[in-house]
């Protein structure tokens, strides 16, 4: 029966028993969506690295000049952070807008992944 007696010889289940579940494991469709997102995550680093490689060197150059530097990293943050959205398949959506009367900024505090702090 169903009171924790063991299955029949063929590992059949007992009439009424909750039938048993083979173990989680991974399948092919699981397994291949694992190798896109660690290859998508790997591009990702690379493009992070190739293009920080190219401003670094601008970034030592600007030492001197404060404007020209913290202007120089809005451009990488908005280069580094809009392809590394189109890479990870991320959206921005805002709720609100039509409250806003003039352009200005906007104080975000949460921050919900790394990804959000180059943004």
């Amino acid at each position: 029966g169903a009171g924790g007696e063991p299955a029949g010889p063929r590992g059949e289940v007992p009439e009424g028993a909750p039938a048993r579940q083979r173990p989680a494991g991974r399948g092919l469709d699981e397994s291949v969506d694992y190798a896109v997102s660690y290859a998508i995550y790997a591009l990702s680093v690379l493009w992070l690295t190739a293009v920080s490689a190219v401003f670094v060197p601008l970034f030592v150059l600007l030492l001197p000049f404060h404007y020209a530097r913290i202007s120089l990293a809005n451009v990488w943050g908005h280069v580094v952070g809009r392809v590394m959205l189109w890479m990870l398949g991320s959206q921005i959506s805002f709720e609100g807008r039509q409250h806003l009367s003039t352009p200005g900024c906007i104080f975000v505090s949460n921050h919900t992944s790394a990804l959000d702090i180059v943004l």
